[in-house]
């Protein structure tokens, strides 16, 4: 293996003890920020694929305790800016991420006086809005996402605001249709 080992010759036993110098390392890893989600306890364990110096080696398992965490809520007006007199759609996506199983529950989207809900469909809900339902101005958009059973086990209830601008209709030039 091209380190040098020790060879001791036993002159009366006719016998020869070779002692390898194969290195043994003993280390300790502190790992922060992991946190699986889900429920329950998960084992996790490190491993060492071995070099030409140290053998491969794997350590002890240990037992992380998942919980549910927040997911990403984003939320995707069709158009900046409307009209009065113009309808929106506004799409609205849950992810857990990478590896993370799809957020499932429903989704409320509120501004004003609207409000509707809506069961997510591979974590995702669209709105549409009519003509008129939101009032003349600057409009905050706020969706809230609840896990239904299934998605409680993996995820908490999470929310996300988008800013749409409403004016007024605008008839013919630059005559406004104030509602």
């Amino acid at each position: 293996d091209g380190i040098p080992d020790l060879a001791d010759v036993n002159y009366l036993g006719n016998s020869v003890t070779v002692l390898t110098s194969q290195l043994t390392q003993t280390s300790t890893a502190a790992v922060s920020g992991i946190s699986p989600v889900g429920s329950g306890a998960h084992n996790v364990e490190a491993s060492y694929l071995g070099d030409s110096n140290y053998q491969a080696s794997i350590s002890a398992t240990t037992a992380l305790t998942a919980e549910p965490t927040a997911p990403t809520v984003t939320v995707g007006p069709s158009a900046p800016s409307i009209t009065t007199a113009q309808p929106l759609t506004a799409t609205v996506t849950v992810s857990g991420g990478n590896g993370s199983p799809t957020p499932t529950g429903t989704m409320t989207l509120t501004s004003g006086s609207y409000s509707d809900q809506q069961t997510l469909v591979s974590g995702s809900a669209s709105f549409n809005l009519a003509a008129g339902a939101l009032p003349q101005g600057t409009d905050t958009l706020d969706a809230k996402y609840t896990p239904d059973t299934s998605g409680a086990g993996f995820y908490t209830t999470a929310t996300q605001s988008a800013v749409v601008i409403v004016t007024p209709e605008v008839i013919g030039t630059g005559v406004a249709k104030v509602s």
